[in-house]
């Protein structure tokens, strides 16, 4: 295993955050509000190193997704994704 490999594996939010930038980029680029999320996903991406600002972006990334329009499955699974994020850091 390379060492890059071995400190995603210890670093639970990295995979979050992977896992919920996949989705994203799933979202169809007509959909209303899209730039938007894309700038609160590049905040979450910045704000990894430090727990609080990342649970904070994770709640400004999870107010523009219900801002989205039209909704559809991808968004759902999207919001759902970074609400179970932001909680988890809250209880850790």
């Amino acid at each position: 295993m390379s060492h890059s490999h071995d400190a995603q594996t210890q670093d639970p939010s990295a995979d979050w955050i992977n896992s919920i930038e996949k989705l994203i980029r799933w979202i169809a680029p007509r959909t209303v509000g899209r730039a938007r999320v894309l700038d609160r996903l590049a905040d979450v991406q910045t704000a990894r190193s430090d727990r609080r600002r990342l649970r904070n972006a994770l709640c400004l990334l999870s107010g523009e997704l219900d801002a989205l329009y039209p909704q559809g499955a991808v968004i759902s699974l999207a919001r759902r994704r970074v609400r179970d994020a932001a909680l988890t850091l809250v209880h850790a």
